[in-house]
């Protein structure tokens, strides 16, 4: 009986012990719940204050915490990208889809060039993981010449603010790409980093001078000499706007870097009674117009005057036609091309403009069909595309810069930026000669820089004055 009762006890006390192990677990399940619970009661709004002070530490009058919040946020943000951007091999250069298989370097055929005609290239070595400008001679395919300049020097030269241009972190040597290199006769060449200060530097890639400011795209020099790009102003110059209003501003630079002349494009078209295209919109648009193309014109026409300038206004679709000499536009179309780049003269009544075609959709740029090249006939008012065929047999579909030259052979050179492409081609699309951006050791595609074609008495000048520069090796 006793022995039974034992047993009785001992399965109570067992049963008891498991019961109040339950209980407990129960209690901590509970009690850890209830403190996950007061901590992100207690977190929430410290993680807000910590964004709303990093959001602040932007601003210039920030106080020390927020700029530390600032700093901080940051310093993780770049620490991420970093490790995302080694586990994936990227590189902000790479082009944009990997094409072309099995297609890299030059296919040249022997006179499939006009004579005597060379190329400037610009592009990202993805091998070297850098920027470099080469000469290209098209009768023998060879690359004569390169420009390999010291970025990290020529950004020490800087004296603008890191808040408005913080080129140690933005335009270093992986980075930089020498953008629209303009080359002279004697084997310089001005160029900048697509928002970057404006370089001179000579045959042997030794600075000449340097001008501080946002400049980016074009470089295109007048019928005196001068060169025309376009600056970003900072802050921007027009009323109703933030601090990140992308105010662009054509430029006039003298051949030995000082600045001459500045106007921002807001400003022109404010006056000119077109403030539509920057504050009609649903919401606040820190980039409406997107100043890509400064063209000076050459020479008078019944429809322009030399010394004016053909504008590209990317983000109003918009090409305009701006007269310095009494500050006014004297002309403007939106359309039929789409967020365009590139605009020429090609005759004393026509220009061409390089028509990106891309629509802003839910999901990002997209190109409808392909881009194309649209000539405007200020005689008729009325447009054609000659090589739209060619563009769409070959897919040329660059949402981003894009550039294009008239060739005396007929054909066209194209530069399809996004996709490291460059080629000459037929109206009905077959390629006279090409260049795709692959990295021989890397294998993979990278951007071209907007290269330049250079026609055959400036390229003989050129090559004679190339290969009388003394490099030291």
């Amino acid at each position: 009986m006793d022995s039974k009762q034992d047993l009785t006890e001992k399965g109570a006390s067992s049963f008891d012990q498991r019961l109040e192990k339950l209980l407990m677990r129960k209690r901590m399940v509970r009690f850890e719940f209830w403190q996950a619970l007061l901590l992100i009661v207690i977190c929430i709004p410290l993680i807000n204050l910590y964004a709303l002070l990093a959001i602040k530490g932007a601003e210039k009058n920030a106080t020390p915490i927020e700029r530390l919040s600032y700093n901080a946020a940051h310093a993780l943000e770049t620490a991420k990208d970093m490790a995302a951007d080694a586990i994936n091999r990227y590189n902000p250069r790479l082009a944009r889809g990997q094409r072309f298989k099995g297609e890299a370097g030059w296919t040249l055929p022997p006179g499939s060039a006009p004579a005597g005609m060379a190329v400037v290239l610009s592009r990202y070595d993805g091998d070297e993981k850098r920027g470099v400008v080469e000469f290209v001679d098209l009768d023998s395919g060879k690359t004569i010449h390169s420009w390999r300049p010291n970025v990290e020097a020529i950004n020490a030269l800087s004296k603008a603010p890191e808040e408005v241009l913080h080129l140690k972190r933005d335009y270093g040597l992986r980075r930089y790409i020498e953008t629209h290199p303009y080359a002279l006769e004697d084997g310089s060449l001005v160029y900048h980093g697509m928002g970057s200060p404006l370089v001179k530097i000579d045959a042997c890639s030794r600075v000449i001078w340097t001008l501080d400011g946002d400049f980016h795209h074009s470089i295109e020099r007048d019928a005196s000499g001068d060169f025309w790009t376009v600056e970003t102003l900072h802050p921007p110059s027009i009323p109703l706007v933030d601090e990140d209003f992308d105010d662009d501003a054509v430029a006039e630079i003298s051949p030995d870097g000082r600045l001459l002349f500045r106007k921002s494009a807001a400003q022109m078209l404010i006056d000119a009674g077109l403030q539509h295209v920057i504050y009609s919109h649903d919401t606040y648009d820190p980039d409406p117009i997107h100043l890509n193309d400064v063209q000076p014109v050459l020479s008078d026409s019944p429809y322009w005057k030399k010394d004016d300038l053909l504008l590209s206004f990317r983000n109003a679709s918009m090409i305009a036609l701006y007269r310095p000499s009494t500050d006014k536009i004297i002309w403007s179309r939106q359309g039929p091309w789409l967020m365009q780049h590139d605009v020429d003269i090609v005759s004393d009544h026509e220009i061409a403009v390089y028509n990106n075609n891309a629509a802003a959709t839910p999901k990002g740029g997209k190109i409808i069909g392909s881009n194309n090249i649209v000539i405007y006939d200020f005689e008729t008012d009325k447009t054609r595309e000659p090589f739209a065929e060619g563009f769409e047999k070959l897919q040329i579909r660059t949402e981003t810069n894009g550039l294009f030259r008239f060739l005396p052979d007929g054909s066209v050179m194209v530069e399809e930026h996004d996709y490291g492409r460059l080629l000459a081609m037929t109206p009905e699309g077959d390629v006279r000669w090409s260049f795709i951006n692959r990295a021989p050791k890397d294998g993979r595609v990278y951007h071209l820089g907007w290269s330049s074609v250079i026609f055959a008495d400036e390229a003989s000048a050129m090559k004679a004055a190339l290969a009388a520069a003394k490099c030291g090796g």
